[in-house]
């Protein structure tokens, strides 16, 4: 059962991926980063909640090219 719960939960952030996220030029200059927590897209879930997507849609991809900013130490891509 927790595996179909899991599958589910990767099928909805897989959604959020395809459709809002995207590469863009990566800044953690203060201004530029405020800018994008205002950018806020809502995002209904399955279960009826809504959560706010914001620099995340641009923060997120950007972790698959530079794994360091996140603290990790492998290649990017």
């Amino acid at each position: 059962m927790s595996y179909t719960i899991a599958k589910a939960e990767l099928e909805v952030v897989k959604k959020i991926k395809e459709k809002y996220c995207s590469l863009s030029e990566f800044s953690l200059d203060e201004k530029t980063f405020d800018d994008r927590k205002k950018n806020k897209t809502p995002y209904l879930l399955p279960d009826g909640s809504v959560i706010d997507l914001s620099y995340e849609k641009t923060l997120a991809p950007e972790i698959l090219f530079s794994p360091d900013k996140i603290g990790l130490e492998y290649p990017g891509n």
